[in-house]
């Protein structure tokens, strides 16, 4: 018999049952299923070996139990210096087959590249079938100036960061004076936006614009 049943197989000398003379040497073998050990051959509650294979000298009916358990397997998650941090759920000690996530969170300037297996999901979930620690790389980010100014005296104009990382986001905000109206962000003495605040998505280069003013008694 087995148990759990599906932990694997048992057999005696090669089949399911076997009758046999008073003072026969018997061989019970047990075969686990993939992600299950062997605990051992039982008669009753008695262990009476912690191997697959038993031979026994049979003096009366003899009927014994290959318990199986499932396999268990320690996760980790760890980052790849300081850039970041990484962590898997469930971690610590699972069963053979469970799933299991692993998330990297980079730091502020730095993004994630790929775990230490060559996977660049992230969350990556994969099913756990051995002792698994996976390392999270991850890579400086390119910043970039933001640089805002005004065409003189009728406001201020302001940035809500600088530097900014590529791929970031960044806004504009125009502040004009009493007697002054915003008329639009310049570049390069090009109107870019009369937003405002203007936002920019994906920022992939330096910044430069100029807020304009004009006074009012001059429209």
């Amino acid at each position: 018999a087995t148990s759990p049943s599906e932990g694997g197989t048992a057999k005696v000398n090669n089949v399911q049952s076997v009758t046999v003379d008073s003072g026969t040497e018997v061989t019970f073998t047990a075969s686990p299923n993939t992600g299950y050990n062997v605990l051992g051959w039982y008669n009753g509650e008695n262990k009476v070996s912690e191997s697959l294979e038993y031979t026994a000298t049979v003096t009366s009916d003899l009927s014994l139990t290959a318990k199986f358990a499932k396999q268990t397997f320690t996760v980790s998650a760890t980052p790849e210096g300081t850039n970041g941090t990484a962590s898997v759920s469930p971690n610590g000690t699972v069963e053979y087959g469970t799933p299991v996530t692993f998330t990297a969170t980079a730091n502020t300037g730095y993004r994630f590249v790929q775990w230490s297996n060559g996977e660049t999901a992230n969350p990556y979930t994969t099913t756990i079938t051995a002792t698994t620690t996976l390392t999270a790389s991850f890579e400086a980010l390119q910043s970039f100036s933001v640089n805002v100014t005004t065409n003189g005296t009728g406001g201020t104009a302001s940035a809500s960061s600088n530097p900014v990382y590529e791929n970031g986001t960044v806004t504009l905000t125009a502040e004009p004076k009493d007697g002054y109206r915003f008329t639009g962000w310049y570049q390069n003495e090009e109107l870019v936006s009369t937003d405002n605040p203007y936002t920019i998505q994906s920022v992939t280069g330096n910044i430069d614009y100029v807020a304009n003013f004009v006074e009012l008694s001059d429209e």
